[in-house]
Parts: structure tokens; C-alpha cells; sequence
């Protein structure tokens, strides 16, 4: 292989090493942003943010007593009438339930509002202004759209480690130990979210990034474990079959060296011979076969001739 060949060879193989590895995080954070899935964790980091915020629960606690009085004559509550920064309605059911429950179901709200929401900002500015963006299926689409390039990419990259190596089979273990080199990093991915959160929380305005921002941005990595261990047994596979291949490849020559050039020459002569003796036999019988049909029809030709003389003879007796 040439300096040139393996150079590119090394470059290739290192740009599809990062792109696996964005492919593993695109693929975890679109696997991890499922509804049912953050509900539980999301409703403590989304009340602790609308505390922080609003003090929500100490503004609903001393407020019930007057939501409980409106609902003599109605059937629901706005929380915009209780200086409560959150444009939701409250069943009056809900709020003879307790403080608790009213705040609860205002959460269940936010979250709904926050994953469902048609955000249109860029990534940098919704942090900031809505950290909630971080969990919206508005994200989950747009990180689903980057984990399908990625996954482009590398296979183009792949396609191309297969046409710059020299033996094919060793695309697949090059691919293979690739995939699980890109999977260690994701084992330690809460350092560089916790060193992010703290970094954006030196932004001027954006405190609340600093307090909720890591738990917001652990939660894209619910399914982390699950794309590991599938990186890691597809890689495994793919290495195990470059080794596969090699070994079959490896005992199929061994079987071919058994015969040499001279080998194969005298087993070729041996059957031009018996071709060319079973041509030669067979012209001696086809020339037997014409001798004998030759005999035989002189041999008839002779008892005709004597069963003619013997006629004339007793005529004439």
C-alpha cells in the first residue's frame, strides 16, 4: 500500500470514527425523547424550574382558598387570574383536590405544551429562552433527520475504506473495531454535559441553565446503554467475520497449495492419455467390427456359390 493509499486510508477511517460516534448520539437522543419515557423525570426538573421561576407552588398554596370560592360558580379555573405566568386551565375537581394536585396537573401542562410546541429558533437561542426545548419532539425530528446523514455518511465512508484496501475482507474488521472505538466515548458522556451546562451558565440571564440544564440534557441519554451494547455486538460481529473470512480464506489456499504446478500438469497429461487410449481402443474395435462384417459377408458369399454349384451338379446327375 502506498504512502498516498494509506494515509488517505487513515484519514477516512478516523472522519467515519466521529461520524459513528455522532450517528450513536443522534440515534440515543431520538430513541430517549419519547413522551412516555421522560414524563417521570421531566415532571421534577419542570417543577423545579417553574419554582425557581414563579415559586409556583407557594403562589398556588396561598391562592387556593380563592380558587375555591370562584368554583362555587364554575366549572374551571384560569391560572393567568392568580398571577401565575402559565395560560392553563384547572378543572375545579382538580383544585378541590389539594395545592398539590393543582400544581401537579399545571406541570403535566407545561410539559405537554413544551413537548408538543412548534418551536422556531435555532438550537442556541432556545436553550436560553426555553430550556424545555431540549425535550420537545421538535428536537427529537430534527436530531431523528441528523442521525439519518450521519448514518449516510458512514456508509459512504465505509464504501470507501473497502475500495482503498488492499485485502476487501478487512473492510468489515476495520468497520467493526471503529464502531466499538466510537462506543467508549458514550460511556462517559455526563462529563462533557455537566462541564457544557456549567460553561452556558456563565451566560448572563441563563442561571436557570446552570441548576437544570445537565438534567435536562441526561435525559437525551435515557436509551444510552441500549445503542452501546447494539454498537458494540455490531462491531463484534462485523470483526468476528473479517477474522471468519480470513480463516476460510487462509484454509482454501492451504487445500490448493497441496497440489503444485507439477501436480496439476501430470494429473491433465494423465487424462489426455487415458482420452487419448480410450480413442485408440476404440478405433481398434470400430476396425474389428468392420473386419468381422467383412468375413462374415465373404463367408456367405462362398456358401451361396457352393449351394449354386451343388444344384447344378444334381441337374445334371
Amino acid at each position: 500500500m502506498g504512502i498516498l493509499r494509506g494515509g488517505l486510508l487513515i484519514f477516512i477511517s478516523t472522519v467515519l470514527l466521529i461520524s459513528v460516534l455522532l450517528a450513536s448520539i443522534f440515534l440515543t437522543a431520538s430513541l430517549s425523547l419519547n413522551y412516555d419515557i421522560l414524563q417521570p423525570e421531566l415532571t421534577k426538573i419542570t417543577t423545579g424550574i417553574a419554582n425557581d421561576q414563579t415559586d409556583l407552588a407557594n403562589i398556588i398554596s396561598t391562592s387556593q382558598p380563592l380558587m375555591l370560592k370562584i368554583c362555587r360558580n364554575q366549572t374551571e379555573i384560569q391560572l393567568t387570574n392568580f398571577e401565575i405566568p402559565y395560560n392553563y386551565s384547572i378543572n375545579c375537581d382538580t383544585v378541590r383536590m389539594g395545592p398539590e394536585e393543582i400544581t401537579s396537573n399545571a406541570i403535566e401542562q407545561i410539559i405537554k405544551k413544551a413537548y408538543y410546541k412548534d418551536y422556531d429558533c435555532k438550537l442556541s437561542e432556545c436553550i436560553v429562552t426555553s430550556p424545555l426545548y431540549i425535550i420537545s419532539e421538535t428536537n427529537k425530528n430534527k436530531l431523528k433527520s441528523q442521525f439519518y446523514k450521519t448514518l449516510i455518511i458512514s456508509l459512504l465512508l465505509i464504501a470507501a475504506i473497502f475500495l482503498l484496501v488492499e485485502k476487501k475482507k478487512n473492510t468489515l474488521t476495520v468497520s467493526g473495531i471503529i464502531i466499538i472505538l466510537a462506543s467508549l466515548p458514550l460511556i462517559k458522556i455526563d462529563l462533557p454535559i455537566k462541564i457544557f451546562s456549567t460553561v452556558m451558565g456563565t451566560i448572563p440571564n441563563t442561571k436557570i441553565l446552570t441548576k437544570y440544564l445537565s438534567d435536562l440534557i441526561l435525559l437525551l441519554f435515557s436509551k444510552i446503554q441500549t445503542v452501546i451494547n447494539f454498537n458494540i455486538a455490531l462491531g463484534t460481529m462485523l470483526i468476528v467475520l473479517g477474522i471468519g473470512f480470513g480463516v476460510l480464506k487462509f484454509l482454501t489456499r492451504n487445500i490448493e497449495k497441496k497440489f503444485t504446478k507439477k501436480d496439476v500438469e501430470e494429473i491433465v497429461n494423465k487424462k489426455i492419455d487415458t482420452s487419448n487410449k480410450r480413442k485408440e481402443i476404440e478405433k481398434k474395435l470400430e476396425r474389428a467390427r468392420v473386419i468381422k462384417k467383412r468375413m462374415e459377408n465373404k463367408a456367405k458369399a462362398v456358401t451361396s456359390k457352393l449351394m449354386k454349384d451343388k444344384k447344378a451338379t444334381e441337374k445334371i446327375k
